[in-house]
């Protein structure tokens, strides 16, 4: 009776642990400045992060080395797969004129976005398959 209790007890916790590691499916990707073009293809927003202030930018273009577009406001529930983190160091390279932004391309300093991770997405998959599986053991 005692190893009974003991297995069920091991197998919720392995699953449980299983569950909290591969609770994301989603994974955090950097890429240098000079790509920031190559973008437009399947990002259709910009998340501008300067000092303490935040802008999302919609519209965008890269022309000269200066990024470009316009400002966008209320914009709730915007996908993480449809925005681009991009870091300023400081607010003093950004200019702002009649709702379009500009900045210096060389004054990005960091581009981050997210992509789904496979590996995570199997993962999570394997694990709905085991909890399917052992869901007998935990109702007896």
């Amino acid at each position: 009776m005692l190893r009974l209790i003991f297995r069920r007890f091991s197998v919720k916790a392995v699953v449980f642990l299983v569950l909290i590691l591969t609770s994301g499916c989603l994974t955090l990707k950097t890429i240098p400045t000079n790509n920031i073009a190559d973008l437009q293809r399947g990002r259709k927003y910009l998340k501008i992060h300067s000092e303490d202030s935040l802008w999302l930018l919609d519209q965008y273009k890269v022309r000269d080395n200066m990024l470009t577009g316009r400002i966008v406001r209320n914009t709730p529930g915007i996908s993480a797969l449809r925005k681009v983190d991009v870091y300023i160091p400081s607010s003093h390279y950004v200019t702002i004129n009649d709702g379009i932004m500009s900045i210096p391309v060389e004054n990005i300093g960091k581009i981050d976005y997210m992509i789904v991770d496979a590996f995570m997405v199997v993962s999570s998959i394997s694990l709905f398959l085991i909890l399917l599986l052992f869901a007998p053991l935990w109702f007896s």
